[in-house]
């Protein structure tokens, strides 16, 4: 996800342990020794059910079917509970606080995980057609939802010294521009952004305004942004990228 930042009228571009442990070796004892062979046994086993797996002798193993079988019905069990908290969802919100705005879209992240388990298991053709069901009820939920959530946004209570607001605008509330005298400062406008940047990278946004004047209404610094558009499902990384669901 890249991010360009722009300069209006007057205003400058801005340029955007690990725990080591030691310790002394201490003797084997008898117990010790049983149980570092009962490991190398169990490690051994592994590896054998591993490569039959690669192999696809998986389904002549009956402990080994009967567990993932197991799991993929657990796994269709929170396919079902996910598909009915969307068609459960308000469709029109009204939040007034910003960390209001950022539950609900870790909520989306909490379902499109749903999605992304469904890699680790072995699912019958009708399984993955309700995992499809989900992702696709997802997509729909999103393009209904994150437009009206960039219409909601409010600057986060106690970053900013001065009063602020913000309201969106563009196609599909798309564009979103806050104001506040405190953004005559860059590096105050940059720390704001960046405080910010999760929450507008999950909302969606394509370009956000940072104007320090009310009245002033062409001095601002805009920032563009390249996200996914409102009907992706995707995984969104610690860092800020995105991926599509295993």
């Amino acid at each position: 996800m890249s991010v360009l930042i722009e300069r209006s009228a007057a205003f400058g571009l801005v340029a955007a342990c690990a725990l080591g442990l030691s310790g002394c070796d201490l003797p084997n004892t008898s117990d010790d020794a049983d149980e570092s062979l009962q490991t190398q046994r169990d490690s051994a086993e592994m590896e054998d059910l591993l490569l039959r797996s690669r192999e696809g002798e998986m389904a002549e193993d009956e402990f080994v079917t009967e567990r993932m079988l197991s799991a993929a019905e657990d796994y269709l069990d929170a396919i079902a509970t996910a598909r009915a908290e969307i068609a459960a969802a308000d469709r029109q919100p009204v939040y007034t606080r910003f960390e209001d705005l950022r539950s609900a879209v870790a909520r989306l992240d909490d379902w499109v995980a749903v999605i992304d388990a469904g890699a680790s298991h072995r699912l019958t053709p009708e399984q993955e057609a309700a995992r499809e069901a989900l992702s696709e009820e997802l997509s729909a939920l999103q393009r209904v939802l994150l437009p009206r959530l960039r219409a909601q946004f409010v600057i986060p209570e106690g970053v900013l010294e001065t009063e602020a607001y913000c309201h969106a605008h563009g196609p599909n509330n798309s564009i979103v521009q806050c104001v506040a005298r405190d953004f005559r400062d860059q590096p105050r406008m940059v720390r704001f952004h960046n405080r910010i940047r999760s929450a507008i990278s999950r909302l969606r946004f394509t370009e956000t305004r940072y104007q320090p004047e009310r009245h002033v209404v062409n001095h601002f610094y805009r920032y563009f942004l390249e996200p996914p558009t409102d009907g992706d499902v995707v995984v969104w990384t610690p860092v800020g990228d995105y991926r599509d669901p295993s």
